[in-house]
């Protein structure tokens, strides 16, 4: 969510898809957070050529399976603008079932 930063970074030629120890890249960390930061981080990473389908940890989850986990709904959009694909999925399990399952609705509302 701290899109100033992302854009500093990447002026300054950070790899947008950089992993860190976890396997997240920043485009997951953006993902994640619940923020208008996130939105404007989300589109720069995504301009410098982060991969939106990207998956990381033992379970396989993408940027937009982790927005729909967390109930991002803005960061849901955003990806999703960028040409997330609704349908991959972590664990049988895809954003919309995540979303559900974890009561975000309006994330939900979103993905359907």
């Amino acid at each position: 969510g701290h899109d100033k930063v992302v854009a500093s970074l990447l002026r300054l030629g950070a790899a947008p898809d950089l992993a860190d120890r976890e396997a997240w890249t920043a485009l997951m960390h953006a993902a994640a957070h619940s923020s208008t930061g996130s939105v404007t981080a989300i589109r720069d990473l995504v301009r410098a050529g982060a991969m939106v389908d990207r998956r990381a940890g033992p379970e396989g989850k993408t940027p937009l399976l982790i927005a729909a986990e967390k109930g991002n709904e803005l960061a849901a959009d955003e990806l999703l603008r960028a040409g997330a694909q609704k349908d991959l999925k972590s664990r049988g399990k895809t954003a919309l079932d995540l979303a559900l399952a974890d009561g975000n609705k309006k994330c939900a509302e979103r993905l359907g």
